[in-house]
């Protein structure tokens, strides 16, 4: 799928600035198909958001529940997608522990860009992973994102999707 496309489709706003590579988006795309409950912590941009809305046409049960810290307007033309979208408005520290656990089968992290940040959320995204789900984290060539993965798991338990953008790629941890 088109990245570019869809979202000049889909959003009632044009993009100029990615949040993710369209490399990244993509992998985002394939990474949501099939799942029926996807949390997004930091959408931003909501280009992220954007991916996984993209594989939720397929399943019309699926739900995707976005947490950032910051309201910005995005709408989408497809009123039934629009309706499946849920925007959090605040911090994943005080609103994971609120969501029902073992609830989603896949996790996007993309908040805070710290070693504790990125820890907090891992151990939070743990409690609300359903069995044999995954969970993605953004921005892992920045070295704080890097070093906190790496103080929970060992390199090898993750996939990693490096990018050529200095802070950009993705690791995917799968339970």
């Amino acid at each position: 799928m088109d990245p570019i496309a869809f979202c000049t489709q889909y959003a009632r706003r044009p993009f100029r600035k990615w949040s993710v590579t369209p490399a990244e988006w993509e992998i985002l795309h394939v990474q949501a198909q099939n799942r029926r409950n996807i949390l997004e912590i930091g959408s931003y941009l909501y280009t992220s958001s954007l991916a996984f809305i993209a594989a939720m046409q397929a399943l019309p049960e699926c739900i995707l529940t976005s947490i950032d810290p910051v309201h910005r307007d995005m709408d989408l033309r497809d009123d039934a997608l629009q309706r499946r979208w849920l925007r959090i408005i605040g911090y994943s520290e005080d609103v994971m522990p609120q969501l029902r656990p073992h609830a989603y089968d896949l996790i996007f992290v993309d908040g805070v860009h710290n070693t504790p940040a990125v820890m907090g959320d891992f151990q939070r995204g743990l409690k609300l992973l359903s069995e044999g789900g995954t969970i993605i984290f953004h921005d892992v060539n920045h070295w704080k994102i890097r070093k906190g993965l790496l103080e929970m798991y060992p390199e090898d338990r993750y996939e990693w999707h490096n990018s050529t953008t200095r802070s950009k790629g993705l690791a995917i941890w799968r339970m």
